[in-house]
């Protein structure tokens, strides 16, 4: 049973001219009692994933399904 699930997560940095793309359509689903990391090297968007998770950032473009009771916006 997935407790967190996103599909299809993108991020970018930049404007039209110079855009780095960070997060490319990651989709990922975490199962109740699986511990998951996130690796990778520096510019991979591991910060913008995390911070996606969290709910601390709009800025990346995903829908997030969760089991939880309680997910802020």
């Amino acid at each position: 049973m997935n407790i967190l699930e996103a599909v299809k997560i993108h991020k970018s940095y930049g404007n039209k001219l110079n855009k780095q793309e960070v997060l490319k359509g990651l989709d990922i689903s975490i199962e109740k009692g699986e511990f998951v990391s996130i690796l990778g090297p520096s510019g991979s968007g591991k910060q913008p994933c995390s911070m996606f998770f969290l709910r601390l950032t709009r800025s990346v473009k995903a829908p997030l399904k969760s089991k939880a009771k309680k997910l802020r916006p």
